[in-house]
């Protein structure tokens, strides 16, 4: 869709304006802080050299259906090639937990914790709270709070770039790619849950499919 004259999004109330801010910190900026945290516990060189190492364990994480077919398609693809550009907030953040082993949570920490740890399960918990946000407005209290939260977060995480996009956004004027960032966000998310669902009916029939054969078999050796 293109859009003629003038392009702010001058007919967007505050609180409209809010969420937009918001989803582009949480969707555009917050990710590259996690991505500066990762790249220093898993060294970009010899990153598949660790995948592969962990395999067994990563193997686990898709069997408990922690990771999806797709995100094992990133870690594994058949170049044999994987950097973390190539990975979302989620795939990152599940790998800082199970094979960094840091200890990031999925509550809110502790406004005074202001360890690694706990501004990475900041930033986790406002992106997946963020992903199921059905009303697209926020009152300028509630902005005020989560943006303090994240942006500091942000900046303790990826430093003083990320710190000086975070101030430009606060105050810039907003135009109609903010929106359409956040509307690409929502369609990805959708199609993944879609997937997941149908991967996940897939298994139960395969399952159903496997137990009925072995009981077929059973009856035949009995």
């Amino acid at each position: 869709m293109t859009y003629s004259g003038n392009t702010s999004m001058t007919s967007l109330s505050k609180d409209e304006t809010n969420f937009l801010r918001l989803a582009h910190l949480i969707i555009r900026i917050s990710p590259r802080a996690v991505r500066t945290r990762f790249n220093h516990h898993f060294n970009p060189g010899g990153l598949h050299i660790v995948l592969n190492r962990e395999k067994s364990k990563i193997d686990k994480l898709l069997y408990k259906r922690i990771l999806s077919q797709s995100q094992m398609n990133v870690l594994f693809s058949s170049s044999g090639m994987v950097k973390s550009e190539d990975m979302d907030i989620t795939l990152m953040i599940c790998l800082l937990r199970n094979i960094a082993k840091l200890k990031i949570l999925d509550v809110l920490p502790s406004s005074f914790d202001i360890s690694e740890e706990a501004d990475l399960s900041r930033i986790k918990y406002y992106r997946n709270d963020f992903a199921h946000a059905t009303e697209g407005t926020i009152d300028d209290k509630t902005f005020t709070n989560i943006w303090n939260d994240v942006s500091e977060a942000v900046t303790r995480l990826g430093g003083k770039l990320l710190k000086d996009e975070c101030d430009s956004l606060l105050v810039g004027e907003l135009d109609w790619s903010y929106r359409d960032v956040y509307l690409e966000h929502i369609c990805k998310e959708e199609r993944l849950e879609e997937v997941e669902e149908k991967l996940k009916k897939l298994e139960l029939k395969i399952s159903e499919y496997t137990r009925g054969r072995i009981m077929m078999c059973r009856k035949d050796v009995w």
